[in-house]
């Protein structure tokens, strides 16, 4: 027995108190959690009800993206002069073709949307593209296309602002917007500009706070487009992407002629340079 007493040790009588203690600090450290998440889970709810993305057939607004080429005409009733035409087609023609060695796809191709979005990247293997979210500003390092689709965005959320406010367009007056955006063939540059333009406003929807992508500043000032005020849906549609071309511009090959020429001027440079090195010259 006495081994077994001090085995165990002497008695400790008040251990039902330091239990009673442990027990009523955890459940201060559960409770303080358990209200931060609350907290978190409120404002993400807040600004989940701040968002105004809804699915296509169950908005009372439907933003329509277009693109199309101008080769095969511009599309009939863009003038431009009503809400569901508010902007003339957008003329995206003075950006950088596709290069020619992607040129056989389409935009929908992700090379060719990787070659337009991040031209930087394209020549390397990083695979860590970012096309799936909001561009966070028109910033020196974007690419023109990138920021050209921030600006058309502030654009569009100015006029559906305007549309819903004093046009006055709701579920019993419902609205079909179109917003065209052209390329030479439609093949190419408005595709991607139309698809990446589609992730944009739908990013740009959620969110809802009226800020621009020219607002570096996180308070809402009179320059910023609004809050859009009912649900709206996104869609895109590309006309010409499918049509029969048959200029051989459509799928790239004068810039392969023109990569080819400048691949042979370059050896042939280089070759001169080797003979005049080597003394094998005049």
């Amino acid at each position: 027995l006495s081994d077994l007493l001090a085995e165990y040790g002497e008695q400790d009588v008040d251990w039902r108190k330091q239990q009673q203690q442990q027990q009523e600090q955890q459940n201060e450290v559960s409770c303080s959690s358990n209200s931060k998440q609350t907290a978190s889970t409120k404002q993400n709810n807040k600004n989940d009800d701040n968002g105004m993305l809804a699915p296509f057939g169950k908005a009372p607004i439907h933003l329509e993206i277009m693109s199309f080429g101008y080769k095969y005409n511009a599309p009939k009733n863009s003038k431009g002069f009503s809400y569901a035409h508010p902007l003339p087609p957008i003329d995206i023609r003075d950006l950088t073709r596709a290069p020619g060695h992607v040129s056989k796809f389409n935009g929908l191709s992700y090379l060719v949307k990787r070659s337009l979005l991040n031209p930087s990247k394209a020549s390397s293997s990083n695979d860590d593209d970012n096309d799936g979210g909001e561009d966070s500003g028109n910033t020196p390092t974007q690419s023109p296309m990138r920021q050209r689709t921030n600006a058309i965005a502030d654009e569009i959320i100015k006029v559906l602002v305007e549309a819903i406010d004093e046009g006055e367009h709701s579920a019993i007056n419902p609205l079909t917007m179109t917003i065209s955006v052209g390329s030479e063939y439609g093949r190419h540059r408005a595709v991607v500009l139309v698809e990446h333009l589609a992730v944009v406003l739908r990013a740009r929807l959620r969110r809802n706070d009226g800020k621009s992508f020219t607002d570096s500043s996180g308070s809402c000032s009179s320059s910023n487009n609004g809050i859009v005020k009912q649900p709206v849906s996104v869609g895109t549609r590309h006309r010409d992407v499918e049509a029969h071309h048959k200029d051989e511009e459509a799928f790239g090959e004068d810039l392969k002629r023109q990569e080819r020429a400048a691949e042979k001027a370059k050896r042939r440079e280089a070759i001169e340079l080797n003979g005049w090195g080597d003394g094998s010259g005049w």
